[in-house]
């Protein structure tokens, strides 16, 4: 609601807010230590007047940095499925060209993408052991 349209003076703030890790509990499903967390909120605002008694600005900026670490799952390709290897599902894989089934399962070396061999290298490992769910990490 705006009960005032303007002032011939200027006015202004300026504020700040911080949210650390050393107020936070521990987080339950990491075991070793706090991840580290830390949010600060900060801003300014300014008004005043452009021609006294009739025009008037306002002005206001706002930041955010935000630093935590979090933890969570994954379903990825097992190292048998980078390499063309998908024994290791029941259903069965067939071929793009023809709707014929590979043998095995498995995809001939020559039939791998080599672009999508390279992109494989931006996916982590799958670290579990099992297939579903396979991968635990950490973002930044």
């Amino acid at each position: 609601m705006i009960v005032k349209s303007g002032q011939n003076e200027f006015h202004g703030n300026v504020f700040g807010n911080l949210r650390h890790d050393a107020l936070n509990a521990s987080d339950y499903f990491e075991q070793d230590e706090k991840s580290p967390f830390s949010h600060g909120q900060y801003g300014a605002t300014l008004g005043g007047p452009i021609k006294r008694n009739r025009a008037f600005f306002f002005v206001g900026w706002e930041g955010n940095r935000l630093r935590r670490r979090a933890t969570g799952q994954a379903t990825v390709a097992t190292d048998r499925m980078r390499n063309g290897d998908f024994s290791e599902l029941a259903a069965p894989i067939r071929d793009p060209f023809t709707g014929a089934r590979f043998s095995g399962n498995v995809i001939p070396a020559n039939r791998l993408s080599p672009q999508a061999q390279l992109l494989l290298d931006f996916i982590p490992h799958a670290d579990l052991g099992v297939l579903v769910s396979n991968y635990f990490g950490e973002t930044s």
